[in-house]
């Protein structure tokens, strides 16, 4: 069987950016990601997890608010300069809101904790419970037992009295699916020059990713090349 080659273009125009995003999105995440020696898709992994699905007006039952969350009990974004409030954060651009605040947070964080360069895992530790950060922790540890955590967070607790490493590790698996997150990932791949491969599509949180949409891209590529 020939080698497998992808068709960037035609795979990307397939999938577009969703129209409630704005458009400088895909290459604004690429910045950051830059700036945070970060993968692009593990950033937006996080973010598409943590504002269900990259919504930056999103508002949830703990008055957290944004892409990445900003909740009224923290502290950390009132320090960060230019810092507007939860009202008007929300009502930023989600581009914007990771320019001006997101980036900048993580940026402040990852250097108190002398990180150089982050994972998914590390991305979303540090916008959790950024006080509990371990580096290179084992799937095992446990991250916090405080009950009110532990129920408000019930995808990652999933009915049990603790929170670990490994459930970051799953909810990120987890959230890479559906044909929302399909068109996000080909907008930032699309941004970063071509589709990526499936093996470097592959390589990502905890090295075991579902690459999303890829049967039906494998699928079609294959009808297309082969005939099949």
């Amino acid at each position: 069987m020939p080698a497998l080659v992808t068709e960037p273009a035609a795979l990307v125009a397939l999938m577009p950016l969703p129209s409630d995003i704005d458009p400088a999105f895909p290459a604004e995440l690429l910045r950051t990601a830059a700036r945070l020696n970060a993968d692009p898709l593990d950033l937006a992994n996080i973010l598409y997890f943590e504002s269900n699905g990259i919504h930056a007006a999103i508002v949830n039952a703990g008055g957290c608010v944004g892409i990445n969350q900003f909740c009224p009990v923290n502290q950390n974004a009132r320090a960060l300069p230019g810092w507007p409030g939860l009202a008007a954060y929300r009502a930023l651009s989600a581009s914007a809101q990771l320019r001006d605040f997101v980036a900048p947070w993580w940026e402040r964080i990852a250097s108190q904790h002398e990180l150089t360069s982050l994972t998914g895992r590390d991305l979303y530790w540090l916008n959790f419970t950024p006080g509990w950060f371990v580096a290179n922790a084992p799937a095992s540890h446990v991250i916090t037992r405080d009950p009110s955590i532990v129920r408000d967070n019930p995808r990652l607790s999933l009915g049990k009295d603790y929170i670990a490493v490994g459930d970051i590790d799953r909810v990120l698996v987890e959230a890479r699916q559906g044909a929302r997150w399909d068109q996000i990932a080909a907008a930032v791949r699309d941004a970063q020059g071509g589709w990526a491969s499936p093996a470097t599509a592959s390589r990502s949180v905890a090295g075991s990713i579902v690459v999303a949409g890829a049967a039906g891209w494998l699928a079609w590529w294959a009808a297309k090349r082969w005939g099949t």
